[in-house]
């Protein structure tokens, strides 16, 4: 699926705001700043502006390459995991 596709498919698009959400909150908690006031907004603007391509991720799904869904969201599941705060769509 191309990133565009991302914001026409409701699950796909709510699962990335549930992603962006926990990412900010947990961010928050570890004293990050982020250089935007809504992570939803941002991550749908940048599906948005790379709608025709595929992520990287997938990309390596179809190369049958790892991924780096654990570095990615193991990074933020850990993280949430030290401040005690919920993450689930991460885990």
């Amino acid at each position: 699926m191309k990133n565009g596709e991302l914001l026409e498919r409701p699950f796909a698009r709510a699962l990335m705001g549930a992603l962006a959400r926990e990412t900010a909150n947990v961010a928050n908690a570890e004293n990050i700043e982020l250089p935007f006031d809504d992570p939803v907004a941002a991550v749908e603007q940048v599906a948005h502006k790379t709608g025709a391509n595929n992520s990287s991720m997938l990309q390596d799904v179809l190369r049958g390459a790892p991924t780096e869904i654990d570095a990615i969201c193991g990074a933020v599941a850990g993280a949430a995991e030290k401040r005690k705060i919920g993450a689930p769509a991460n885990w």
